[in-house]
């Protein structure tokens, strides 16, 4: 059995600007009127990024200033990936 590391402090505030960045995303485009569309978009961005997010943080528990950038604006990238890539899938499944 391994022993989790735990991670490094220098984590927190790009972890909190990361928050509040995806907070502020998702409301606002909750209350666009395209039926959930920009949403769900914006959801799967935020899965998709914090699931990277912990990866990178468990195996850098020591982070170099690259690391710290992705954690704090890894989102939008993210974002953009997933607005481009999400209508490409649903279309070829037919949901679009």
């Amino acid at each position: 059995m391994t022993q989790s590391k735990p991670w490094a402090p220098s984590y927190r505030k790009p972890l909190a600007v990361s928050a509040g960045l995806q907070l502020v995303i998702i409301l606002v485009n909750s209350n666009i009127l395209d039926h959930g569309f920009c949403w769900q978009l914006s959801m799967m961005a935020a899965a998709a990024y914090w699931g990277g997010a912990l990866v990178l943080m468990q195996r850098h528990p020591h982070p170099t200033q690259l690391d710290l950038s992705l954690v704090r604006i890894g989102y939008l990238p993210t974002l953009a990936l997933t607005a481009f890539l999400a209508p490409l899938v649903w279309h070829i499944r037919g949901v679009l």
